[in-house]
């Protein structure tokens, strides 16, 4: 990864490169990196962010749902 600093100033070229990074994933790539993790513990990890999105959702849609039976009364 390369970054032109020509014209610029090093703390804005620092920042730039740390968005790249963050934008590129290899932070958290590193992180996956750093330490072993057993399969089941990664199974177990994506399932209850996955059940954390879904009760997000429902919870947001029962929100607009009574919003929506309340304005029809």
């Amino acid at each position: 990864m390369r970054i032109e600093i020509r014209g610029i100033s090093v703390d804005k070229a620092v920042r730039i490169l740390r968005r790249k990074l963050d934008n590129d994933n290899r932070k958290v790539r590193l992180q996956e990196l750093e330490y072993y993790e057993k399969p089941t513990a990664k199974r177990k990890k994506r399932k209850a962010a996955a059940v954390k999105r879904q009760e997000k959702l429902t919870r947001e849609h029962t929100k607009f749902l009574v919003r929506k039976k309340t304005r029809n009364l």
